[in-house]
């Protein structure tokens, strides 16, 4: 078995992006931090997902609370300052939702957790397998490599990606992996599917990923 190809056909993904245009390709001056950017800063990439939670998860991560910070907090005793949750920025309700279909006739490399035969075969694609002892691993990776914090990993995946004419790829959330992602690189050619759509401090979607996070939403009382 090798590597296996996403099909993103009849999907509908969601975006939380900077207004007014949600879909817009990063400039190169903001690139670089994702999972799956480019380590050479060639192409950017749009972070997207079929379901709103795994959008709000993704996004929202950055907004948890240091939790070494707390146990600091909490050594110093009783009377120290004890933040309860986190806080999302105002910021963060002027983003918008954007709706996007991917074209067809692309190619998408499937990296999520029911594809574990795609992460077996790049561990012996040669350029890959060379840069392994590098990173701290040993002869290959695992699937569940692709969820963790080593970056360096998955940008050497990306890239080779990008290098072998993939379009993008699709993996698994690593908050919940039952939910997919898809990182598009910026050759990619995709169509808008709807109109944006403003974050509402109501959606069920933002209230229940703030709550598993311990997030509080400071724009919620303003509306």
């Amino acid at each position: 078995m090798g590597i296996r190809l996403a099909d993103p056909s009849h999907i509908v993904l969601h975006r939380i992006g900077r207004s007014p245009d949600p879909l817009a390709w990063p400039p190169a001056a903001f690139r670089g931090e994702g999972r799956f950017d480019d380590p050479e800063n060639e192409f950017g990439v749009l972070y997207a997902a079929p379901e709103r939670r795994a959008c709000f998860l993704e996004t929202l991560d950055a907004f948890r609370p240091d939790r070494a910070l707390l146990q600091r907090l909490l050594a110093m005793g009783p009377d120290a300052f004890i933040p309860q949750s986190g806080l999302i920025p105002d910021a963060y309700s002027d983003k918008l939702i954007g709706h996007l279909r991917l074209d067809a006739g692309q190619r998408w490399l499937d990296l999520r957790m029911n594809a574990p035969e795609s992460a077996v075969a790049l561990s012996r694609e040669p350029e890959i397998a060379a840069r392994l002892p590098k990173l701290g691993y040993g002869n290959r990776f695992k699937p569940g490599d692709l969820v963790g914090s080593d970056r360096r990993l998955t940008r050497a995946i990306a890239r080779w990606a990008f290098e072998r004419g993939h379009a993008g790829l699709a993996y698994s959330c690593s908050h919940d992996l039952r939910l997919d992602c898809w990182a598009i690189f910026s050759v990619a050619s995709i169509t808008t599917a709807s109109a944006p759509t403003p974050i509402e401090p109501d959606d069920p979607e933002l209230i229940a990923v703030a709550r598993t996070f311990e997030l509080t939403l400071s724009f919620a009382e303003r509306s």
